[in-house]
């Protein structure tokens, strides 16, 4: 019996019977001028620890990302599928890490601002457990000219940053994150932790006709499809909330 069932396109798509067969994804990529191949086993939604090496061919990252497939098999009949960009994605994240344990270059500075500020509010479906509203601050480890660095996690073995539009911060005191998803803390970032605060009405009283960024924001986040909204809803409430975070500022 052959232990692994190797291929190299997803497994909904190959018409076999997997059963209870244990899922591992391998894959490679370029690294500068040598190639960089992972390998995990992935339970439920969830992945072990990745294997990952760099290696001076592109055979030689093939060859060691199956003997990891077959390690991490350890016998049990496996079915290995091919993610190349599961490579690719390990290589950003462990070179954001890299760079994000690295003090922050003078060449180009973060300014005098150490921190960007992300704002989280959670609607309960329970009337009787009150809404979260609350204020995220992210380090700022670096900025260039077009954009401003920012680490999203820093947990031992698990860091890694982000980045926005360093114009659209400066001129409008707040940036999406597009990498981000919509119910992150930073999906929006702002300049200011007054700003924030604002964004979520933890901040100073506005006024009578300003717009109500925790109203429209909660009404973002239900017309989103994973809520039972559509994608033009969802378009169209961003938009109103964008708009709203400009006349604001």
């Amino acid at each position: 019996m052959v232990t692994v069932c190797w291929h190299d396109r997803p497994r909904w798509d190959c018409g076999h019977d997997f059963g209870d067969l244990v899922f591992i994804r391998w894959g490679r990529c370029r690294a500068g001028r040598r190639w960089f191949w992972t390998a995990a086993e992935a339970t439920g939604q969830r992945e072990t620890p990745e294997r990952h090496g760099t290696e001076d061919t592109e055979a030689g990252a093939l060859a060691a990302a199956r003997a990891a497939v077959e390690d991490l098999a350890a016998g049990r009949p496996a079915l290995a599928e091919m993610r190349h960009g599961d490579a690719s994605r390990a290589l950003r994240e462990l070179n954001a890490a890299r760079r994000a344990s690295r003090a922050p270059s003078g060449e180009t500075g973060a300014g005098t601002v150490g921190y960007l500020y992300g704002a989280r509010h959670w609607v309960s479906d329970d009337a009787t457990v009150p809404d979260t509203r609350e204020v995220v601050p992210f380090r700022i480890v670096k900025a260039t000219a077009r954009r401003v660095y920012y680490l999203r996690r820093d947990r031992p073995g698990d860091a890694a940053t982000g980045y926005v539009d360093r114009a659209a911060l400066e001129r409008d005191g707040h940036a999406d994150n597009r990498g981000c998803h919509w119910s992150d803390a930073d999906s929006t970032l702002y300049a200011t932790r007054e700003a924030a605060e604002d964004a979520v009405g933890l901040g100073r009283a506005a006024p009578a006709d300003a717009p109500d960024l925790a109203r429209l924001k909660r009404e973002m986040a239900d017309a989103h499809p994973d809520r039972g909204g559509t994608a033009a809803e969802f378009t169209a409430a961003r938009e109103r909330y964008k708009r709203a975070l400009q006349e604001a500022s």
